[in-house]
Parts: structure tokens; sequence; C-alpha cells
């Protein structure tokens, strides 16, 4: 029990630890006769008192309630239908966090591309034509793509497969730890001292890479181990050494722009700093969507890619240095920026953003609101959850409310 026996010396009401290797009877002696100590007892008796003040649970509740990751865990998607479902994938094209869900309805399982989404429809041409309402009531497993012949719905897939460019699904992670040690880059003197220390540490790494590449070589091959890996020592040498200049740039770049800009970084150009922590992704199962709930998720698709391109375009960053897990845009830039697209798109064919001039008018009452409770930031899934309210009334009459998940919107979260 290091981490206790430490916690309980600082709180002075225990001795120092010591571990369990060195420990004499003398040494035992001398922590019981401290414990005996009047100063331990008096802050002993302070710490009980304080320790019957707190709510335990409720202590617990907030920290685990402010280290959960509320802002990129959720599907973006899902957000703008009033759903509260869990990011398992991400669309590494427009980077939007997605359930497995929606995921299942996007995926064309008759693709030979592996993990790439092709759209299963265009929603925007289908919400002009009036769809038979034969077609509504055909429910298809999920991750299962739409008939391609002999219907309309068929046909706007086949021009949706050539109309627009396929996106990779890859894994989301809610959660993002910075493996570099955030202490060393606190002030400009404290930057410049860790940036020589790590340039010095892959100094070294690049000469005695023959010795090591050589040695791990050997311990699992024998000799002709050894052999290659003198053989390979020297490729080994020029990869470390671009690292080492990398390294090198990344650190004097996170220097001078966090302690001389002012900005948050934690890598200028090596991503290495992130680790990424991925969830358990579960497969398909096989649950029934209709039609028009597909089309629904397409819509909200569709939202969710053109506030995507609205919100990196206020210059998206890490808020403060208490986590990496994910990035805002100041509030009263993307006030500005929903502002502007209102504007524009009643003089354009080509709007910025999808919504009704009431659904804007709803969205701007919202930013309004967060500028109120004093937020000075906001981050896509929050940005989402605005425009969810919004598009709100747009995804309640959905029909088949049984199938898969797409039942009555959760109001507990969007509250």
């Amino acid at each position: 029990q290091y981490m206790w026996g430490e916690m309980v010396h600082r709180a002075e009401v225990g001795p120092k630890p010591c571990p369990v290797t060195k420990l004499t009877k003398d040494i035992l002696v001398e922590k019981l006769r401290e414990l005996t100590d009047p100063k331990t007892k008096e802050a002993a008796s302070k710490l009980s008192v304080t320790m019957n003040e707190e709510d335990g649970v409720l202590t617990g509740l907030s920290h685990f309630w402010s280290s959960l990751p509320k802002d990129s865990m959720m599907c973006s998607i899902g957000l703008i239908m009033g759903k509260s479902m869990l990011a398992k994938y991400r669309l590494n094209g427009s980077n939007i966090p997605i359930s497995h869900e929606v995921a299942s309805v996007l995926v064309n399982s008759s693709n030979d591309e592996g993990s790439y989404l092709i759209p299963n429809i265009l929603p925007s041409q289908l919400r002009k034509t009036a769809i038979p309402s034969q077609l509504r009531r055909v429910s298809l497993p999920a991750g299962i793509p739409l008939p391609r012949s002999n219907s309309l719905v068929g046909s706007v897939v086949v021009q949706a497969k050539h109309a627009i460019r396929a996106e990779k699904l890859i894994p989301h992670a809610a959660t993002t730890f910075a493996l570099r040690h955030r202490g060393g880059y606190d002030s400009l003197c404290n930057s410049c001292f860790t940036v020589v220390l790590e340039f010095f540490e892959w100094i070294f790494t690049t000469l005695f890479q023959s010795c090591m590449v050589s040695d791990r070589l050997a311990r699992d091959h024998g000799c002709l181990g050894c052999m290659w890996g003198f053989a390979v020592s020297p490729f080994y040498m020029i990869w470390a050494g671009i690292m080492t200049i990398v390294t090198l740039v990344d650190r004097l770049g996170v220097t001078i722009a966090n302690n001389i800009f002012g900005k948050n970084w934690l890598f200028f150009i090596d991503r290495r700093a992130k680790a990424k922590v991925y969830r358990e992704i579960p497969t398909a199962d096989g649950k029934e969507v209709s039609i028009s709930s597909v089309l629904d998720v397409h819509a909200a698709r569709e939202i969710a890619g053109d506030a995507r391109k609205m919100f990196d375009q206020c210059k998206p960053s890490f808020s403060y240095h208490d986590h990496w897990n994910w990035e805002e845009v100041s509030l009263e830039s993307l006030s500005k920026r929903v502002t502007w697209a209102r504007k524009a798109d009643l003089s354009t064919d080509k709007p910025m953003l999808k919504i009704t001039p009431e659904e804007f008018q709803v969205l701007e009452e919202r930013i309004t609101w967060a500028k109120k409770m004093k937020m000075e930031s906001l981050s896509y899934s929050r940005f989402c959850l605005f425009l969810g309210e919004a598009v709100h009334d747009r995804f309640l009459a959905i029909e088949d409310s049984g199938h898969a998940f797409f039942g009555a919107p959760n109001q507990e979260y969007m509250n």
C-alpha cells in the first residue's frame, strides 16, 4: 500500500512509510512509537471529524463525473437526433464520432473495400421525392444495404455510391492520455531545459543503436540474430537520427507556442505524446432498422458534417491543462460563424448549415443562453447537442419506434 502509506504520512496521522524489504525490528518499534505521539493523535482526531462531515459517495461521484470525458464519448449524429448513444467509431474524413448503431446504418455490407463507408441514400434527393408508403414499412437488419434496383431507393443508392467519396471507419477513442510529462513545460526556462534533456536522450539512443539492436536480436535468435542486428543497425541509426530532429522541432514548437504565444499544445508534429484509449467494439446485433429511420440518420449525418466544417473553421484547440480528450472553440467565434451562416444561407443556393430559419433562431437562442451561463468555449459534441435541440421536431415522428435504437428522444441527456 505505497500510495496510502504516503497519504497517511502527508496527513500527519502516521509515520513515514518504510518498504517491507528494509523493515527491521528497530524501525518497526520506532514507527509504533511515532503513532503514540500526541501530535499524531490530535491530527487523527481532526481528520476523523473532517471525514465524518464529508459525503463520501457524493465526493466519489463528483470525482468520477469530473473525470468522465462527456464531450468526447457521445455519438454526434445521435445528439442531433436527440438520442444518447456512445461513440465507438469515427469517420476519418470528417472526424465525426458515431455509435455502432449509426455505423450499422451507414455501412454498406456488400462493399468489398472493407471498413469503408458508402452512404446508402442521399437524403436531400429522397426527401424531395414522395416515397411510397409501402417502402416505409420495409425493415432491414442493421448493416444490410437497401435494395439497389427496381425501386426509388435503389436508384438513389447507385447515385450516392458515385456521388460521395467513401470514408474510412476507424475506432474512436473517448479518452486521450498525455504521455509527455507536462510539468517540464510549465515555464520557458523549464521547457528549454526539458528540450535539451530530451534531445541528448535521443542523441545517445541514436549512437547506441548498433549495440541495442544486436543485443535484442541476439536474445531472440542467437548468433544469427546478433549478426543480422549489426547488419541492419545503420538503418535503425538513420531512423533514430530522423526522430531526434523531429523530437527537437516538436519540443521547440510546443515551448514557443505554449510559453510565448499562450497556446495549449500537447504536440507540434510528434503525435506520440497522445495515447488513445479504445473500448471494446460490439458486433452487429441484427436488430431491424426501418427505411424512415435510415433516412433520418442520413439527414442528421448531413447536418453533422456541416457542423463539423463550421466548428473546424473556428480553429479548435485544447481548452485547459486538465485533459486532452477533446478540443473546444471560442463561443464568441462560433456565434459569429452561425450568424454569418444564417445570413449567407438566405442569399445562396448552397447553405453552409442545412437548417431552416426557425431552426437557426433556436440555435442562436441556445448559444445566447450559453453566453449567459458564462461559457467561454464549446466542444463539437455540445454544438451538436444545441443543433439537436434546434432540429428536434424533425426526428419526433418516427414510425417504427421499436426498431433498434430509434425510440423516443432521450430528454434526460438533452437536459
